[in-house]
């Protein structure tokens, strides 16, 4: 009997403890669970001031990122500096990938961010907006204000397959050069041209049996005409005319592509890759150059950028990309961890600073001489010049 009483009773102490610890649970605080919202901003200012620079040389820096690589495709001056160019970031400075507008102001504040999607080609500044040469699956125009406000899109009729190649500002309008490859393999030139409204007027193909490389289109009395490189069966020819009637070809002895030209005393002066290598071609007059060539630019003096060397009349200088401020030729060049900087004019300063860039090219206007880079990233300096 004894042993059934204490049976019972271990028996009822067990079933006390598991009715206390089944009550007890429902007692027992309980950590809530950290939620992140999706939609919450990162700590990161868009609209900030610059870093102020100490030395002699440069006033300030402003870089903007994104996560992903910027691509600056142009840079207007217009009270404010206005840099375009396309992203592939949807992050920090850059919110969405594709065409971006990023505007800063001359003490360095980035003022304003605009994106638009699509592919970025071609931009031009027509005063009171800007012009817009855009790449999706047909390439298009589009027309915004300095806000960034997109006033107008026009497509490029028939156009699909077509890649841009230039926009253009004509006597009365626009026009869009863009480029497709023919059955055969020959890529054909086209120019559209719409009026001041974007309003869509004509197309223009160039007559040409060779494969067109554009080169430029340049306005002579009222009327575009097409330089282009033209590419034979063994040679690469410069073509030469009127839009829409057959080109003229002006072969040399030797194989030979347009990149660069300046026009001196109604005459061309060509910057061109042979197939000796680099060359500036004066008339009959050939002057060879190291490197790949970039660039050409002249007034009295006619300098050509390459991958080697700023050459002035012919004579091997450093490696500059070059703009012009006031009356001096400005040239910034990058190496061995060192960005520097001429200006040539009445005088010659040459001087560097700090800050060293992947691939600098320099932008002068009336706020002064900027220094741009990018490299996953657009680095902005103004120079103490």
């Amino acid at each position: 009997m004894r042993e059934q009483n204490s049976q019972f009773r271990i028996i009822a102490v067990l079933l006390i403890v598991l009715i206390s610890l089944s009550v007890g649970l429902f007692f027992i605080p309980i950590t809530p669970t950290a939620v992140v919202d999706a939609n919450t901003e990162r700590n990161h200012n868009r609209y900030r001031q610059a870093e102020m620079s100490s030395d002699l040389v440069t006033e300030f820096t402003q870089t903007l990122v994104g996560d992903g690589q910027e691509n600056v495709i142009d840079v207007f001056y217009r009270g404010d500096i206005y840099i375009f160019g396309n992203t592939t970031s949807s992050d920090y400075d850059f919110t969405r990938s594709g065409c971006f507008v990023a505007v800063v102001t001359p003490k360095g504040e980035t003022k304003a961010f605009y994106e638009y999607g699509d592919t970025l080609k071609k931009v031009i500044n027509i005063g009171t907006d800007f012009v817009l040469g855009m790449q999706s699956d047909i390439p298009y125009l589009m027309a915004i204000s300095d806000s960034g406000e997109i006033r107008r899109k026009q497509a490029v009729p028939s156009s699909e397959g077509e890649n841009i190649e230039d926009l253009i500002v004509l006597t009365d309008g626009y026009g869009v050069v863009t480029s497709k490859v023919g059955d055969i393999g020959n890529t054909r030139l086209k120019l559209t041209t719409f009026d001041e409204t974007l309003q869509y007027r004509s197309s223009i193909s160039a007559k040409e049996n060779y494969s067109l490389g554009y080169v430029d289109t340049l306005i002579i009395a009222d009327k575009p005409y097409l330089l282009a490189n033209a590419f034979g069966m063994s040679k690469n020819m410069r073509a030469f005319g009127v839009w829409g009637h057959a080109l003229t070809t002006y072969p040399l002895d030797f194989s030979y592509t347009v990149k660069d030209f300046w026009i001196r005393n109604g005459e061309f002066v060509y910057l061109a890759e042979t197939d000796r290598g680099s060359a500036v071609i004066d008339g009959d007059d050939v002057t060879a150059l190291n490197g790949k060539p970039k660039k050409i630019i002249a007034e009295d003096d006619i300098y050509a950028s390459t991958t080697y060397g700023l050459y002035k009349n012919g004579s091997l200088s450093d490696p500059f990309d070059i703009s012009y401020y006031s009356d001096y030729v400005c040239c910034v060049k990058s190496e061995k961890n060192k960005t520097s900087v001429k200006l040539i004019g009445e005088k010659e300063f040459a001087f560097s600073f700090s800050a060293s860039y992947n691939s600098p090219s320099i932008f002068a206007c009336s706020a002064g001489v900027f220094v741009i880079d990018y490299a996953y990233k657009v680095s902005i300096t103004k120079l103490s010049v």
